[in-house]
């Protein structure tokens, strides 16, 4: 209850204009600053490594969702003939040695997202990202390695960014941690290996805002093969963006009579799963939540519970995988 209650703070503080929270994150500046010196200093002294494999590494300059392992995903799927391995660092999991997913590990030792991944094609987790990068390319010889996160990892040398963008959220109050949801500044951002994807309608206007700063831009919205048909449900998630989620089911055609968010990457309890499934029992209706959520439920609940498969369309995707690949 307690992380809940911070996070939909930080949330008011760094997305609401409320005058009230705009004094807050005005108080909380003189961290930002401390923040911003730590990052530029790291920066500088961080000695990069490069390496005989490609890396595109897709992450973000905001903390919170903007879509990385969707677009992972969806681009893993743009490049069928490309050797694929995914390396992420298992978010609250409990392996930090280098571990190659495999069926019989659950949520607890790699993390939701390396599950994911791991259905499609070699995923591996693991703290150290250059020690993992090497022992990758020595035993698996891949075209790609694609980095779920990492964009604030000086130590890497990346061929390709893909930073992703929230387009309804942008980029909150525009100031940096804690006062702010940046992790960066955009100034910050390497140009020239750099690809900005904003991902659901501009709502913030990124687009004239920083145009020049973002040397190639690409839009993409999200989408499923799965059609509501007008039918009612319940939802829940516990992703960093959960309007995001219900968003796409409610433009996907459902009807969604009752709505849960939870902080990103929670652990559900039983009495919690347990009270959304009795009440859509009683309301007669099925109920959904997102891929990311449904792999950290227990086989009973995943019986009867649905997921909603979800991947980017992108605007100009031909222009947009032959930046990947230039």
């Amino acid at each position: 209850m307690i992380h809940k209650a911070l996070n939909n703070l930080f949330l008011k503080i760094w997305y609401n204009n409320n005058f009230l929270f705009r004094i807050i994150a005005l108080s909380l500046i003189p961290f930002s600053i401390l923040y911003y010196i730590a990052f530029n200093l790291k920066k500088t002294l961080t000695q990069k490594n490069s390496f005989s494999a490609n890396i595109i590494c897709v992450g973000n300059i905001v903390v919170g969702g903007s879509g990385k392992t969707t677009i992972a995903l969806s681009l893993i799927e743009m490049l069928p003939n490309k050797k694929i391995v995914v390396l992420l660092r298992g978010y609250k999991g409990n392996l930090k040695e280098l571990t190659k997913v495999k069926p019989e590990h659950t949520v607890i030792d790699v993390g939701d997202e390396a599950l994911l991944y791991s259905q499609v094609v070699s995923t591996y987790t693991c703290s150290n990202r250059k020690n993992a990068i090497n022992k990758i390319i020595e035993n698996e010889n891949p075209d790609l390695i694609i980095l779920d996160d990492g964009l604030q990892d000086m130590s890497i040398n990346k061929n390709k960014n893909i930073i992703a963008i929230n387009g309804r959220r942008g980029f909150g109050n525009k100031l940096v941690l804690p006062a702010g949801p940046m992790r960066q500044t955009i100034s910050t951002v390497p140009k020239n290996n750099s690809i900005f994807l904003i991902v659901g309608d501009d709502k913030t206007s990124i687009i004239p805002k920083y145009e020049n700063h973002m040397n190639t831009l690409y839009q993409a919205r999200l989408i499923s093969n799965i059609q509501g048909d007008g039918n009612k449900i319940y939802a829940f998630s516990g992703v960093a963006d959960n309007e995001n989620f219900f968003d796409t089911l409610e433009k996907q055609d459902f009807k969604i009579i009752n709505k849960t968010s939870f902080p990103d990457h929670y652990n559900f309890t039983d009495i919690e799963i347990k009270k959304i499934i009795n009440n859509a029992i009683k309301d007669k209706v099925d109920v959904y939540t997102t891929s990311k959520d449904w792999v950290r439920l227990k086989k009973e609940y995943q019986d009867i519970i649905k997921q909603l498969p979800i991947k980017i369309e992108i605007d100009n995707q031909q222009s947009f995988i032959k930046s990947i690949l230039s």
